[in-house]
């Protein structure tokens, strides 16, 4: 997986995951490097909790946000349209 960080100014920057920028949702990280040892990176992301209970609602994710997901390792719900997985 490719990290890339780019820290310009106070509050500024971009945090990309293999080129999907993830900095609006990234509210600390931790870098860590050892001689001969792999870097580590620890993102920490904003998730916000919100309780609803809605029958036959239809929940979207923005592609943006989907793609990050999908790079952390997220699948998506097996009752999804197959060209939407």
């Amino acid at each position: 997986m490719k990290f890339s960080m780019t820290l310009p100014g106070a509050g500024r920057g971009t945090v990309r995951i293999d080129g999907q920028d993830v900095a609006a949702a990234t509210t600390g990280a931790d870098i860590r490097t050892r001689p001969g040892e792999p870097t580590q990176v620890v993102l920490e992301l904003m998730l916000v909790r919100t309780d609803l209970d809605i029958e036959d609602a239809e929940v979207t994710v923005p592609p943006a946000t989907r793609e990050a997901l999908l790079q952390l390792g997220w699948a998506p719900p097996a009752d999804e349209p197959e060209g939407e997985r």
